[in-house]
């Protein structure tokens, strides 16, 4: 927003409701064009892998195929038994639970090491 504006708090509302909900219908949009690519790519892959074909192309653009192993938890017991056992702590992303921990401090209770953090948000809705 251009500094020279000023705008009062009911402009500025009104204002962020109407950017939102013209965001809103551009992202129906991406989602839609997302799904159709999706649908394209997947396409594309058996294609490809039929005809044993890694890297293709045409005038206006080039393909690859490509695989990479990534985890798909079966046990989520089984895998934090392992991560105790062995020291594994790397395999975890280092986030915590939101919800959880909120519960955690409602109680009176805190967690070593953490800190909370108050994020302030702004909830808009159509009046």
């Amino acid at each position: 927003m251009p500094e020279e504006l000023v705008l009062t708090l009911d402009e500025l509302i009104d204002t962020a409701y109407e950017l939102r909900e013209r965001k809103y219908q551009a992202q129906a949009v991406v989602d839609a064009i997302d799904d159709e690519f999706k649908q394209l790519e997947s396409e594309i892959i058996r294609r490809a892998t039929d005809l044993n074909i890694k890297t293709a192309g045409t005038a206006v653009a080039k393909i690859s195929v490509s695989e990479e192993t990534v985890p798909n938890v079966t046990d989520w017991d089984q895998v934090f038994n392992h991560i105790r056992e062995t020291g594994a702590f790397y395999l975890l992303k280092k986030q915590l639970n939101t919800g959880p921990y909120r519960e955690l401090i409602a109680a009176g209770n805190s967690l070593v090491g953490v800190e909370p953090f108050v994020r302030r948000k702004l909830s808009l809705r159509k009046a």
